[in-house]
């Protein structure tokens, strides 16, 4: 008995023909699919578990012996730091450059250093590191460590090679690490802190990308061209309800902070929202600028998952560390409005100097982005109104 054959293969490749044909058609679609895929591999095998390289470090030499110079020399050829500023003397200029972000740690090499190590003493060294970013912090101490004993180590071979018949005593180097900002090196104060950035571009650029493609395929936005708006007034309409409901969400946030999670804000309250703000808009401007590229709701969906969501977790510094990054990664990283709002959010939250100047660039940088996109915006918009 000959068993009925459920499909039928001349319909089954017309069908698959047909749709064929429609993803060829849909070139936003078919590009999506195609290098949404490329760009993740890329960026997860270039981000994740690097060797950590020239990170930012600043050096206090005090001592200024040969003894001193040739830590600070040992320190820059490991291919591990950077010497971003080094200074015999000043250290609040050091501690200036740490809360601006500029240098991830602090090395302080006191006075008779080398006299200390001439004379088989224990001679220290301070490490004053940032624990803002436990992911920087914990290998800036130990690498820190590492080649502080290895310069230990060399020492006290040199000094038994040639005073070992004049003392008993012997030399050693000891790094004292003082974390400041998160003296446990605890996740939870940075992944808390770092996630508002990634909740706020998620929901902003998503809700006003699906809700513009929403009116163009409900007919509703013919009826809005049929209207003499202008189109920075149909922008405007757009954003500031979205600016608002946004803002009561960042201010909801920063309460669920505080009270549940248990992080105050160390810096200005103030300034924190006002970051909010041009953050807000700038993900609501890019938003608005998906939609106009995007003929469906499953496109701006794509679409702002690849622009917004997608560099906002991994190129902001929320899960991979920036510093850890290869150098092309991390110049991609400064298109990434969410790098500048997670660098404020946990300064703010956890850096008790922090101030408008420390963080200035990053808001002059939102200013910049938030109104260019809003301008892209309204010159897209202006074909169609």
């Amino acid at each position: 008995m000959n068993m009925p054959i459920p499909v039928n293969l001349e319909r089954l490749i017309a069908l698959c023909r047909k749709e064929f044909l429609h993803i060829l058609r849909d070139k936003s679609a078919f590009i999506l699919s195609v290098i949404s895929p490329i760009i993740m591999l890329l960026i997860f095998g270039f981000a994740v578990g690097p060797t950590p390289r020239n990170i930012n470090i600043g050096i206090v030499d005090q001592d200024n012996s040969l003894f001193s110079r040739t830590l600070k020399d040992k320190i820059r050829n490991s291919g591990n730091f950077q010497i971003y500023c080094s200074d015999f003397d000043d250290v609040n200029k050091q501690i200036k450059l740490l809360q601006r972000n500029k240098v991830r740690a602090i090395i302080i090499v006191p006075k008779e250093f080398a006299s200390k190590i001439k004379r088989g003493k224990i001679s220290q060294i301070q490490v004053i590191v940032d624990g803002t970013e436990a992911l920087i912090s914990k290998p800036v101490i130990e690498y820190l460590r590492n080649i502080v004993a290895d310069f230990s180590k060399n020492i006290v071979i040199y000094y038994h090679k040639y005073y070992s018949m004049k003392s008993q005593k012997t030399p050693y180097i000891e790094s004292l690490s003082r974390v400041w900002y998160n003296p446990h090196l605890t996740g939870h104060a940075q992944n808390v802190t770092g996630v508002i950035p990634v909740i706020m571009m998620l929901m902003s650029s998503l809700l006003t990308s699906i809700g513009v493609v929403r009116e163009k395929e409900t007919n509703s936005y013919e009826q809005i061209i049929a209207t003499p708006i202008q189109p920075m007034e149909f922008i405007l309409g757009k954003l500031l309800p979205q600016i608002v409901l946004g803002m009561i969400s960042m201010t909801i946030l920063v309460l669920i902070c505080i009270f549940v999670f248990n992080i105050p804000i160390r810096g200005s309250a103030l300034l924190l929202f006002v970051f909010a703000f041009f953050f807000i808009a700038c993900a609501l401007s890019l938003g608005l600028l998906i939609s106009s590229i995007s003929n469906s709701q499953s496109v701006a969906i794509m679409s702002t998952f690849l622009l917004t969501i997608l560099p906002s977790i991994l190129l902001s510094g929320f899960i991979f560390s920036i510093d850890f990054m290869p150098w092309p990664l991390k110049i991609l990283t400064y298109l990434v409005p969410a790098r500048y709002f997670m660098t404020a959010c946990r300064s703010l939250f956890l850096k008790p100097y922090s101030g408008l100047l420390p963080l200035a660039p990053e808001l002059v940088s939102l200013i910049i982005f938030s109104s260019l996109f809003l301008f892209v915006s309204s010159r897209r918009f202006r074909k169609y109104l």
